[in-house]
């Protein structure tokens, strides 16, 4: 290979579990995603719902003018707040759905060029099929 490892992939990181004090989408937004724009190993980064608007348009700006790729992980939400997006209640997938709608907006915003998401939890066998069908 004479070519560099950014001919062939984008290095980044998830951001949301390097700095786990960013939980519930507090935290130093600005300050963390600021040290790895400043870092030339780094040209992508997942982030994650950042609470305060005035903060995600900061955070927003920051990335684009570090160019770095952005991916937006809405799993942190989901397992914080038991969110099942194949709940064979019709009620709570909903609800899950809405929820996630909401993170899909903000990743938009974000520039996300992906947007990861977690089934909920498996119902088991007897019921495998049905939640798989309603998600």
């Amino acid at each position: 290979m004479n070519q560099p490892i950014e001919a062939f992939c984008r290095l980044g990181l998830v951001h949301f579990m390097a700095f786990p004090e960013l939980a519930g989408g507090g935290g130093p937004w600005e300050e963390t995603v600021r040290r790895i724009a400043l870092d030339p190993f780094f040209t992508a980064i997942e982030i994650t719902h950042v609470e305060d608007p005035e903060v995600r348009e900061r955070v927003r700006d920051l990335i684009r003018l570090a160019r770095l790729s952005v991916g937006y992980g809405a799993h942190p939400a989901i397992l914080g707040r038991k969110l099942n997006i194949n709940a064979l209640n019709e009620a709570e997938r909903g609800a899950a759905c809405a929820e996630l709608k909401k993170h899909l907006d903000e990743a938009f915003f974000m520039g996300a060029e992906t947007f990861v998401i977690l089934s909920g939890k498996d119902p088991g066998e007897p019921d495998r099929e049905k939640a798989v069908a309603a998600s």
